[in-house]
Parts: structure tokens; C-alpha cells; sequence
């Protein structure tokens, strides 16, 4: 009996690591994703006052 227990909870317990490391990996692909909006936006809005520059002139 004590065996089905400790081997359960250890089951239990991987699980939630597994489950944990995944929930960092994609917290961190969010992350990048969220850099590389950024810079496009960035580029985006120096390209456009690039644009509005060269216009006036």
C-alpha cells in the first residue's frame, strides 16, 4: 500500500516539474516574440520618418 502511494505521489510530482519547465519555455518564447514586435515596430516608425523627412526636402 505504502508503495502505490510513494509511487503515485512520485508520478504526481514529475508531472508538475514537466509541466512547470514548460510553462518557462513558453513564457520566455513570449518574451522573444515580443522583442522582435518591438523592433519591427521600431523599424517601422523610423522608416516613416525617414519617409516624411526626405518629402520635405
Amino acid at each position: 500500500m505504502e508503495d502505490k502511494k510513494t509511487n503515485i505521489l512520485e508520478k504526481d510530482i514529475e508531472r508538475r516539474i514537466k509541466e512547470e519547465r514548460y510553462e518557462v519555455v513558453d513564457k520566455e518564447e513570449k518574451k522573444e516574440k515580443i522583442n522582435i514586435a518591438n523592433i519591427a515596430i521600431v523599424l517601422l516608425f523610423i522608416s516613416i520618418l525617414f519617409s516624411l523627412l526626405i518629402s520635405f526636402l
